[in-house]
């Protein structure tokens, strides 16, 4: 991995005119993340990503594995798309949701272009994977094209060199076989700008996520810009990079290292599906150099400026030890690329690992951070030492975060009993740290109810924290979610909740076997009386659904004496709410 154009000093001396070229305009392109199962797995994973490599002959990146990718052409605008893909499906690759960030200058329609960008983007990254991949990722009715549909083998590879040589012809290739690119199946899925002073000319690169129920026979890679084609489990893939077997410059290994944090293909794609719909942000990580170490920071990481300066300088350097950085910053966002340096060998890069203790790198568009290097190492062991580790709860989380954020508007309330009568809004705040969002909290004597903005937040926290301590005393976690909860639960809920008034017609017999004769024989009838509705009365609202009038009632004894208690009653007070009546 010798690679002297990449040191410091080299890199400074080249600055000025990489400077100069940066300012020029940045150059469109797109990147397909192409995901496919794998029958057989050593690795968590239950996919590979399709990787090439690139020719150790090319000036740029020489060596390193890529996703499928490339330069956008004038082609992918053509208007005749517009032909063979109905309009409607063109207008739904915008993303659509209300809260969506506004879109990068990428994804921003030309008043001159005909195709939408969303459009041409795609279509140019399935063009660029046909050219680097011979993978044709077109649909035939309704479909992805079969087997039976296509051209033989010779003929593919023939277009495949035809297309090479004019991106025009890939529209003639769609219009021979009678079939379109599948735009619809490729999810948004990042942007990214090239850092300044990286290389001579720099790329704005959309990156989109799709998949394929196999890898087909045809696939290979160019053998002129690509020499190897492999589907790679995630882990594989940073193993190998961890080992120095091959190598991922910084985009490949970020968006590899999120992908890893999915073990399941089918979560991935229901994440990227959902996900897109809330847009993407811009991404130009700011780079920073130690004594050992290049360091790429995300826009989340707490060393990253407010304020990118997109043409500002690149080049920062501090003497400060890699360790030492990640000591002084509680978020962390990024990838460190170490490397050595000698007088006999020259300048060497070595590893790369993550540093993230982050969720997302973005909490507007929900765009899921890279794993950590200390969780990717122990699960990358544990595999190749014969055990897969189940990192489905990871999945499921960020699922349900998503599916929050885009029901997001309506508060969900958290029922705590058994409260320490010491407990302050400190002490509840630092309980559900971790948990979301929390919009509202409410502290009575002995009890207390939490909003939370997230309702799958709110559900992660009642599994997770109910029986915990606060304050050293056991607390009871519940949702309160007003009765609505059709389970048995629920209904048990409603059929103890009755009103015991002695004026409910219901039990207005006075039978041996009547429910109203069998209460009154009870000790709470001898001891407390009849109840009675009187005009000193209360409400209670965000009652847990698993609270009964006779809770109620022992609870607001320890205030005063009560004649009468109700709860969840539909005709008297209504789902999650209680009165409880004085003498």
């Amino acid at each position: 991995m010798t690679n002297q154009n990449h040191s410091p000093q080299t890199r400074k001396k080249r600055y000025k005119l990489y400077h100069i070229m940066s300012r020029e305009k940045f150059r469109k392109a797109a990147t397909l993340i192409l995901t496919t199962p794998l029958k057989h797995r050593i690795y968590p994973c239950d996919y590979g990503v399709v990787m090439l490599k690139r020719s150790a002959k090319l000036r740029f990146m020489a060596s390193t594995y890529v996703f499928p990718g490339g330069a956008v052409s004038m082609s992918d605008r053509d208007p005749q798309w517009l032909d063979c893909i109905p309009q409607i499906e063109n207008m739904n690759l915008t993303p659509s949701a209300s809260k969506a960030v506004p879109r990068p200058k990428l994804y921003k329609t030309d008043p001159e272009e005909t195709v939408s960008r969303d459009l041409s983007l795609r279509i140019s990254s399935i063009r660029e994977c046909f050219e680097e991949s011979g993978i044709l990722l077109v649909e035939k009715d309704g479909q992805l094209i079969q087997a039976k549909d296509l051209p033989s083998q010779t003929e593919i590879a023939k277009w495949r060199k035809t297309v090479e040589g004019s991106a025009d012809e890939f529209l003639t290739l769609c219009k021979e076989i009678k079939a379109r690119p599948l735009v619809e199946n490729l999810f948004e899925w990042s942007n990214w700008l090239t850092p300044p002073s990286i290389l001579p000319y720099r790329f704005d690169t959309a990156f989109y996520l799709a998949s394929i129920p196999f890898l087909p026979d045809y696939a290979t890679e160019d053998g002129g810009e690509t020499v190897d084609l492999q589907v790679m489990n995630p882990f594989e893939a940073l193993a190998k990079q961890e080992r120095e077997e091959h190598i991922l410059h910084p985009p490949q290994f970020v968006e590899i290292s999120r992908l890893a944090r999915f073990q399941k293909m089918k979560d991935l794609l229901e994440y990227a599906e959902k996900r897109q719909v809330l847009g993407t942000n811009c991404w130009c990580p700011v780079q920073r150099w130690t004594d050992t170490a290049r360091l790429s920071l995300m826009e989340s990481d707490e060393h990253h400026p407010d304020e990118l300066k997109v043409f500002g300088d690149a080049e920062g350097t501090t003497e400060d030890s890699e360790e030492g950085l990640a000591a002084q910053a509680n978020r962390l966002a990024r990838t460190v690329w170490t490397f050595t340096q000698s007088e006999d060998k020259g300048f060497k890069m070595g590893p790369m690992f993550t540093r993230s203790n982050q969720e997302f790198f973005s909490d507007k568009t929900l765009v899921n951070s890279a794993m950590d290097t200390t969780e990717l190492l122990s699960r990358i062991e544990a595999a190749e030492n014969g055990t897969l580790i189940n990192a489905d709860e990871y999945s499921d989380k960020i699922l349900r975060k998503l599916r929050g954020r885009m029901g997001a508007g309506e508060m969900h309330s958290v029922f705590i009993g058994n409260l320490s009568d010491h407990a302050r809004h400190e002490d509840i705040e630092k309980f559900f740290k971790g948990y979301g969002s929390l919009r509202d909290i409410s502290l009575k004597g002995g009890y207390g109810f939490v909003q939370f903005k997230d309702k799958y937040d709110a559900k992660d926290a009642v599994q997770d924290l109910d029986g915990k301590e606060i304050c050293g005393q056991k607390v009871r976690i519940e949702l309160s979610n007003g009765g609505r909860d059709r389970t048995r639960r629920g209904r048990d809920s409603y059929s103890r909740s009755r009103s015991r008034s002695r004026d409910n017609s219901r039990y207005s017999r006075s039978t041996s076997k009547s429910p109203r004769r069998s209460f009154y024989e009870r000790t709470a009838y001898r001891k407390y009386g009849a109840p009675k509705k009187t005009k000193y009365a209360i409400e209670i609202e965000n009652l847990s659904e698993r609270v009964s009038w006779q809770d109620l009632k022992d609870f607001f004894r320890r205030v005063g004496e009560v004649s009468y208690g109700e709860a969840h009653d539909r005709m008297r007070c209504g789902p999650g709410r209680g009165i409880i009546c004085f003498v």
